[in-house]
C-alpha cells in the first residue's frame, strides 16, 4: 500500500490556488491508499476540519492530520480558546493523537502536534528571552494566537508524554509517525540567516528525534519550518513535507509544487 505525507498546506493563504482539488488528483494519479497531512491546515479549526472531510470526499480515501501551530490559531488567543480547539481537534476521527491507525497488519500510523522548548535557539539567549517571543523587532506570531496558559517547554513534555505512550502501545509494529514540529537540527535555519539564531527556538525539539529513534520508528514527517528535506538517522527516515506559501513557491505552477512536496511511502 501507498501512503502519501505532506504539511503546511496553508489554504487560506494559498487561497486562491486550488490546493484540495490538486491534492486529490495527485493522491488518484499515485494510487494513495491514504493521505496524511502534519499541520498548519489553515488558521482557523472550522476551516482546518472542513477541509479534511471534504478532501477525503474528493480522494475517496482517508485523510489524517495532526494540527500544526496554525491550527490552533484564534482570533482572541485567550486560554479557553487554545484548549477547546484543541478538544475538538481531538475527538475528531481523523485527527492522529491519541489514536492509531492500522495500516495494515504490520504497519501503524500515529502522531501528535509537538511543540517547542527552545532548544532549537542559540544559546547566548536565555529561556527568558525566548519567553517573550520577540527580537529583532519582530513578534512571533504564536503569542498572539495560542495560549496554553502554561508554558511553552510543559506544552512540549505533555506532547512529547503522549507520542511516547502511543510508541509504546504501538510496539512491535512498524511506526510512520506525525509531528508538526521538527525534531532533527536538520531541519532548523542556519543561522547565517538573519534573526534565526533566536527564532529557531520555536521550530521544535531534539526530543521529538532521540525518541523517535529510540524507539526505531521508520519513517517520520515532520513540517513547520517551510523546508523540504530528507534526513536519514540511523533506522529512522525523516521527512520535511512543506507545501508552504505560494509567496515561497520554487514555481508558479501549484500542482507542481504539490507534486515535489508530497512524499510517497510504499509500505511493502
Amino acid at each position: 500500500m501507498k501512503i502519501g505525507i505532506i504539511s503546511d498546506l496553508h489554504i487560506d493563504i494559498n487561497q486562491a490556488f486550488p490546493v484540495g482539488t490538486l491534492l486529490a488528483d495527485a493522491a488518484r494519479r499515485k494510487e494513495l491508499s491514504c493521505l496524511a497531512i502534519a499541520g498548519d491546515i489553515s488558521n482557523d479549526s472550522a476551516e482546518t476540519l472542513k477541509f479534511i472531510e471534504e478532501l477525503s470526499s474528493r480522494c475517496g480515501i482517508p485523510v489524517y492530520f495532526v494540527p500544526g501551530n496554525h491550527d490552533f490559531w484564534s482570533a482572541n488567543g485567550n486560554e479557553a480558546e487554545t484548549w477547546r480547539i484543541w478538544e475538538q481537534y481531538r475527538a475528531h476521527p481523523a485527527c492522529l493523537s491519541d489514536k492509531q491507525i492500522a495500516l495494515n497488519e504490520d504497519w501503524v500510523l500515529l502522531g501528535e502536534p509537538g511543540w517547542y522548548d527552545y532548544s532549537f535557539g542559540n544559546p547566548r539567549f536565555s529561556r527568558a528571552d525566548f519567553e517573550l517571543k520577540k527580537q529583532y523587532g519582530r513578534t512571533w506570531q504564536d503569542s498572539l494566537h495560542v495560549n496554553w496558559g502554561r508554558p511553552d517547554i510543559e506544552v512540549h513534555q505533555r506532547m512529547l508524554n503522549r507520542l511516547e505512550e502511543s510508541l509504546l502501545a504501538a510496539q512491535g509494529k512498524q511506526v510512520v509517525a506525525l509531528i508538526h514540529m521538527v525534531g532533527k537540527k536538520e531541519f532548523t535555519v542556519p543561522e547565517s540567516w538573519p534573526q534565526w539564531d533566536y527564532f529557531n527556538a520555536f521550530l521544535g525539539s531534539k526530543d521529538y528525534g532521540e525518541l523517535l529513534e529510540r524507539f526505531a520508528v521508520r519513517y517520520a514527517a515532520m513540517g513547520h519550518v517551510h523546508f523540504r528535506h530528507t534526513v536519514q538517522s540511523g533506522d529512522t527516515t525523516y521527512f520535511c513535507t512543506c507545501l508552504n506559501y505560494h509567496t515561497q513557491w520554487r514555481s508558479g505552477d501549484p500542482a507542481e509544487e504539490i507534486e515535489q512536496t508530497l512524499q510517497v511511502i510504499d509500505l511493502l
